[in-house]
């Protein structure tokens, strides 16, 4: 099924671990495991104990750590709980904030499983050569919708496969280009790819829904937004673009795309299967399925080479899974900080105040979903994290009352963390792009991303109106 492996394998290769940050990783992992028992088998009740090796994971490796992330963790913290004492349940808020982080951890440790994979399939190389053979006019299209699928079901490994492009070039216009497909392509999956933390906090919010609710409305409206940011390229570079030469197709190229377009369908599908089966929590869903598709997904791609060396590929692949668990640390403090200042919130306001609010201006009915887009996008370009306002929307608005399913509620938050993603200043996404353009991170989220995101609310409004009407 795969070949020889591709070059890009060797920048998925993580520096030596110290026994520290071995022991760190270590702790995820059990954290992820125990968190996937506690799911499946409810009667076991274990986690406290999972709680308490995610704080393992995190403090075992502090000087890994940014002091900016723990500044920022400090403080939400500290709001939080203050919350708590208010509503005279300071314990629960912590706890209930440091559980809701477990659905992070696991979802996000199970899609490491696929990262090592992902980088040694030629089949994913191949990707790249693909889009370096078309017209600079269809690199913004081809980039983002790659960005979407491959990053959107393994994260950060694929966004890291094609971030390349983004440097390439010389001219910096087009460097801009490259950089904005790949973070909107990106952030679009959060309306629909269960392998977006996006869903795993959706869902701890509103119990009620499954990912096959949304999956599909979700799914049509990221196409609509990846078309979206094609008119604005499109319309904002005709005519200034350099023409770049056409690289030769080498031979074999079409089994390639038709082999990760068929790896794509067949994950995808086992977790929609899953989820219908089972009536527990996507993430754990996700940890079953990822953990078997990648282990043989990694084994046809060793077995596909000559001499193949199982036994120091198995540990260049734990190897690999450790430094990978580690590099989630950081998120993981900022995301413990967020919930715990979500449910601190959440303790001390009445999802009533929020709906004679509304009604005040005169919202009700369909008119909270431009209102709850708009309302979690301003918070986002402010530098609040979409986590925050999704904790605190999804356990105190009364749905009955302001008369939408949770379906309609679930795909707005969901589109809202994507949003977000690319408005934020301070999100992941932003800092990395910014970096990778050495351009301030004010400017890549407000100058180069505000028109679009007003277009990406304007559009979700339209489309989720219409979920919501033929529901």
């Amino acid at each position: 099924m795969e070949g020889e492996p591709s070059g890009a394998a060797s920048a998925a290769a993580h520096p030596s671990l110290t026994p520290r940050q071995m022991a760190s990783a270590a702790s995820g992992l059990i954290c992820c495991f125990l968190t996937t028992l506690d799911i499946l088998i409810p009667a076991i009740e274990i986690s406290r104990i999972s709680i308490l090796f995610l704080l393992f994971y995190v403090l075992l490796d502090l000087r890994n750590i940014q002091r900016s992330q723990w500044i920022i963790c400090g403080l939400l913290i500290l709001t939080g709980t203050l919350f708590g004492v208010l509503a005279g349940e300071p314990l629960k808020v912590v706890t209930d904030g440091l559980r809701g982080v477990l659905m992070f951890l696991l979802l996000f440790g199970s899609v490491t499983l696929l990262q090592h994979p992902s980088l040694l399939s030629p089949s994913m190389g191949a990707m790249r050569l693909v889009i370096r053979g078309l017209r600079p006019t269809l690199h913004y299209l081809c980039l983002a919708t790659a960005s979407h699928f491959l990053a959107g079901i393994t994260n950060f490994a694929g966004f890291t496969l094609l971030s390349g492009f983004a440097m390439e070039s010389r001219n910096p216009r087009q460097r801009l280009r490259m950089a904005l497909a790949l973070s909107r392509g990106f952030v679009a999956a959060s309306t629909w790819s269960p392998f977006f933390m996006a869903i795993a906090v959706v869902v701890s919010v509103i119990p009620q829904l499954r990912w096959v609710d949304v999956a599909l409305p979700g799914f049509g409206l990221a196409m609509l937004i990846i078309a979206l940011g094609t008119i604005t390229d499109y319309l904002g570079n005709r005519g200034r673009l350099d023409p770049v030469p056409i690289e030769a197709k080498p031979p074999g190229l079409g089994g390639s795309i038709a082999r990760v377009v068929a790896l794509m369908l067949v994950l995808v599908g086992a977790v929609a299967v899953t989820n219908s089966l089972l009536e527990v929590h996507i993430s754990a869903c996700i940890a079953v399925v990822v953990t078997i598709f990648a282990t043989v997904w990694w084994y046809l791609i060793v077995r596909a080479r000559p001499r193949a060396d199982f036994a120091a590929e198995a540990r260049d692949y734990a190897r690999n899974l450790l430094g990978a668990i580690g590099s989630l640390r950081g998120m993981a403090v900022l995301f413990i900080g967020a919930n715990i200042m979500g449910q601190g919130v959440a303790k001390v306001t009445d999802g009533q105040m929020l709906v004679d609010f509304a009604l005040s201006l005169g919202i009700s009915g369909a008119g909270w979903v431009p209102f709850l887009l708009c309302l979690i996008a301003a918070t986002s370009a402010m530098g609040l994290h979409a986590i925050i306002l999704i904790v605190i929307l999804g356990h105190t608005l009364p749905l009955e009352v302001i008369g939408l399913s949770h379906a309609t509620l679930g795909l707005i938050l969901m589109t809202s963390w994507g949003i977000g993603g690319v408005l934020s200043p301070f999100s992941t996404l932003t800092l990395y792009t910014s970096a990778l353009l050495e351009k301030s991170n004010w400017t890549m989220a407000w100058r180069h991303n505000g028109l679009y995101a007003i277009g990406c609310v304007a559009l979700a409004t339209a489309w989720i109106l219409g979920f919501h009407y033929t529901q």
